[in-house]
């Protein structure tokens, strides 16, 4: 085995930005062999410079320092080596072809004092003495067109384009904002990946809230080391100028806005029943580790690939809390709660069943299932479709009063009974099974509804038809169409409105 390659240690230029165009690279230069007279040879890179003085310079001119070493190691010859996956430029001469291999650079952070040194005039008053605190400056917002004083406004964390978050992220866009804070698209500088960061607003309530979180997000990451139950898995947590954040893999959209992109009115039957699954196996977990996560809608379900195919993972436990220390989630959307959540009632990881009813309809239908506008007409819509509820749902209900009588009729009956209809209706579905599936999410009585091991087992997931055993001998002795196929079995609706003093 012949001599191995040179490898030349290119330094950065001093006080340049960390980024991976202008740190520490090694340079290995191989002997290509060569090619006889008349022949060609075919290659993907072209000729880029005659000569390895001129390769020398081309890459100067990019920003690479010259140093005696550098240049040293461009009039070396080496023996051929074997090849590599990094980035390679030709070159040619009298004897022979020599290719310049650009390792990936070695990152690097600066010190704050380096920074203090050479940048002081791109800092604020007030990161002239923060800087000092952080040991690693990856990255410090020198483009940015900063705010000379506080950043917070009402609680909320004020951020600019271009700008950093702990001397490391630098913000690129705002992609959500809520009770909570607000979700920044950043560019993590230590590991050149893009990141969504969570701000959360600098109150106490708000705070504790985002603890409780973290505390949530780290069970989570524990119980699923294998990510296999599509959970968006919290990546690091810090504090920044009072804010907690907490970083995340980067989605790139989330089902609400891939809804609103598709040019039909939902989804296809297939992609419904794929994203089903991934959302009952993140149910699952959850359920077994006594954990609910209380707000679940289209925002929070995010769209990945998985084997070149689209699938989802859910994501945001803000309003999530465990059985065992609390009895109702602290933030929810009201679109998607469970009647028991409006009642005041103790709550269970049912409701999150409840909520998956809810978004696959509006998956299938394109709009929301029941559109509230606040607790009254929420409760008003969901009977309009599921009728009034049992009695025994109403025992011993806080809230009872802001819905129903003393009698247990609704504040609204005359609007229910004008608008009622059924859900087969509402959701337009020809899939019977399709339309048992949500049914059964959406039952009134939480004991009575679907847990994620049964809705695995249905069979809309299944595709095994309960339906197909009592519809055989129907089939058998029905007639044969001209095309060869035997009709449908026929579709049953469900869920008739109850009628006033029938519930």
């Amino acid at each position: 085995m012949g001599p191995q390659p040179a490898a030349v240690k290119l330094p950065s230029r001093r006080g340049s930005l960390p980024t991976g165009d202008n740190r520490e690279c090694n340079i290995v230069l191989e002997k290509m062999p060569v090619v006889p007279q008349g022949a060609t040879q075919k290659s993907s890179l072209p000729s880029i410079i005659k000569g390895l003085q001129k390769n020398a310079q081309a890459l100067i001119s990019k920003g690479w320092q010259k140093t005696p070493s550098y240049l040293h190691a461009f009039k070396q010859q080496n023996e051929e080596t074997p090849s590599s996956k990094t980035t390679s430029k030709e070159t040619s001469d009298s004897k022979g072809k020599l290719r310049i291999v650009v390792k990936p650079p070695v990152r690097a952070p600066m010190s704050p004092e380096a920074v203090l040194r050479e940048f002081k005039s791109c800092l604020t008053k007030h990161e002239l003495g923060e800087i000092r605190d952080y040991k690693e400056v990856w990255y410090w917002g020198n483009k940015a067109n900063k705010i000379k004083t506080s950043q917070t406004q009402n609680g909320c964390y004020t951020a600019i384009i271009n700008d950093h978050l702990a001397y490391r992220f630098q913000i690129l866009e705002v992609i959500g904002t809520g009770y909570s804070g607000e979700v920044i698209k950043c560019l993590d500088h230590k590991t050149k990946e893009r990141v969504a960061v969570k701000v959360f607003r600098d109150n106490s309530s708000v705070r504790r809230q985002g603890e409780a979180e973290v505390k949530i997000l780290k069970t989570l990451r524990k119980c699923d080391k294998d990510r296999s139950a599509n959970i968006v898995h919290i990546k690091e947590k810090f504090y920044f100028r009072q804010h907690l954040c907490i970083t995340f893999d980067l989605f790139d959209e989330d089902l609400y806005r891939a809804l609103k992109r598709t040019k039909k009115p939902g989804f296809s039957e297939r992609e419904l029943r794929k994203y089903t699954m991934d959302m009952l196996k993140c149910l699952q977990l959850l359920k077994k580790n006594n954990i609910v996560h209380g707000d679940l809608k289209t925002n929070n379900i995010l769209v990945l690939r998985k084997d070149r195919e689209k699938h989802v993972a859910v994501g945001d436990y803000g309003g999530s809390y465990l059985t065992t220390e609390s009895h109702k989630p602290p933030i929810h959307t009201l679109n998607y709660v469970a009647p028991e959540l409006l009642l005041g009632k103790r709550c269970s990881p049912a409701i999150d069943m409840w909520s998956l009813g809810c978004i696959l309809a509006e998956l299938h239908i394109g709009h929301l299932l029941f559109i509230g506008s606040n607790n009254l007409c929420q409760f008003r819509h969901i009977m309009e479709v599921l009728g009034v509820p049992p009695s025994n749902l109403l025992d011993k209900a806080p809230n009872r009063d802001m819905f129903f009588d003393s009698e247990g009729l609704p504040l609204q009956m005359e609007k229910i009974t004008r608008n009622s209809t059924t859900l087969a209706k509402k959701l337009g579905s020809k899939n019977a099974e399709f339309v048992d599936f949500i049914e059964g999410c959406l039952q009134y009585n939480p004991k009575k509804r679907m847990t994620p091991e049964q809705a695995m087992h249905h069979p809309w997931i299944t595709q095994k038809s309960k339906y197909a055993a009592a519809a055989a001998k129907s089939r058998s002795d029905a007639p044969v169409s001209s095309s060869g196929k035997k009709p449908a079995p026929p579709i049953t609706e469900k869920m008739t409105p109850v009628q006033p003093g029938k519930a």
